[in-house]
Formats: structure tokens, C-alpha cells, sequence
């Protein structure tokens, strides 16, 4: 409960995972035998867009990090769509990490903006090392959560 400061926060977020965690699991015992990228498509096409587009506010961004993103906005958020392609994708990342999410987002330790215009957030916690992308809206008005993962300290280190 460190990484998500208010009972309020963290019981939205338990139920938004919980929604994306049973779509997820629902689309991989209808999928077995296709490639992790299949299954997302999948996903997409059999969810209805209301749900898949439902999204949470899950932390604020980092004054380095709004200003690396040229966003007008400091709230980050998490669509359904992202949880389930990231739980269909990145099945190593439990929901303990994903809670780490909103520490990720206001603390980031390296903060990198790739060639396309996200923004590459880096953060290392108990080890492990977690990469958060964060792309903008072409307006710049909202933040959204593109990609969350745990990669190797090589990997880290190259940033």
C-alpha cells in the first residue's frame, strides 16, 4: 500500500485490474496456440470498445517527465486496453509491480524520450528494473500508459 497513497486509489485499481485481469485470462483460454501479439488483436475485436477504452487515473507525472513529453497535464492514465495487452504480453509482471506504478511515474531514476515521442521512464525497486512508456496525446492534453515491463540491467544501463 506504499505505492498507492489513498484506500480510495488503491480499491479503484484493485477492481480496474481485476477487470483486466479477467479479460486477459478470458482471451488466452480462447486463444491458446496463437502468438501474444495475435491475442491482443483478438482482444480488440471481441471487446466491446466502451470497456476496452475505460481508463483510470493512476499517479501524476514527474515535472521532468511532463516537461520531456511537452504535455499540458501531469495525470497519468491506464487504459483496459494497455492493462490487458500488458498482462496478455508481460506475464511476469505481477500486480504487486503494477503498483508501483504511480512511484514510477512521480520518482522516475532515468527519464528518456525515444525518437517517436514517448517518453521512456526507468525506475529500479527491489531489484528489479521496470521500464514505463508514457505517450502523449497529439494535443498534449492526456497521458497514457503505452507500455510497463521489467527489463535486464544491461538493458537499463544502455539508457
Amino acid at each position: 500500500m506504499d505505492n498507492i497513497s489513498d484506500k480510495k486509489t488503491y480499491t479503484n485499481f484493485e477492481m480496474f485490474y481485476y477487470t483486466g485481469y479477467k479479460i486477459a485470462e478470458d482471451i488466452k483460454s480462447k486463444t491458446t496456440g496463437m502468438l501474444a501479439s495475435e491475442r491482443v488483436d483478438f482482444a480488440r475485436k471481441c471487446i466491446i470498445k466502451d470497456v476496452m477504452n475505460t481508463c483510470i487515473n493512476i499517479g501524476i507525472l514527474s515535472k521532468d517527465a511532463v516537461n520531456v513529453l511537452e504535455s499540458s497535464n501531469n495525470v497519468l492514465k491506464f487504459s483496459i486496453d494497455n492493462l490487458v495487452k500488458n498482462l496478455i504480453t508481460h506475464s511476469d509482471i505481477k500486480f504487486e509491480d503494477y503498483l508501483k506504478i504511480p512511484l514510477i511515474a512521480k520518482n522516475p531514476t532515468k527519464i528518456v524520450k525515444s525518437k517517436t515521442n514517448y517518453d521512456v521512464m526507468l525506475f529500479k525497486c527491489n531489484e528489479k528494473y521496470y521500464k514505463l512508456v508514457i505517450k502523449t496525446t497529439k494535443n498534449r492534453k492526456e497521458n497514457f500508459i503505452k507500455s510497463f515491463h521489467i527489463i535486464k540491467l544491461e538493458r537499463y544501463e544502455k539508457y
